[in-house]
């Protein structure tokens, strides 16, 4: 079974082993790729070479992009 696979099978309530794996991991993706926060917020070239590189070098079943927790808050009009 590929990472795709146990992802879909997940979110239709199947259950998977292993549970794919998915992390909100980027500010520790961004350190890892030698990245400043503002050099990942500001590229997104870097932004996708980041998340790709982590995927890749830890087996990630899949992508859970996030760029900046600030942005949500900005996007409804909260003051950051």
């Amino acid at each position: 079974m590929n990472g795709y696979e146990r992802i879909m099978d997940a979110l239709a309530f199947k259950s998977t082993f292993p549970p794919p794996k998915m992390l909100h991991n980027f500010i520790i993706a961004a350190e890892y790729a030698g990245h400043t926060m503002r050099e990942y917020r500001d590229d997104p070239r870097v932004i996708a070479d980041t998340h790709i590189k982590f995927a890749r070098e830890f087996r990630m079943d899949g992508i859970l992009l996030d760029i900046d927790t600030c942005l949500e808050a900005d996007a409804i009009g909260v003051k950051v």
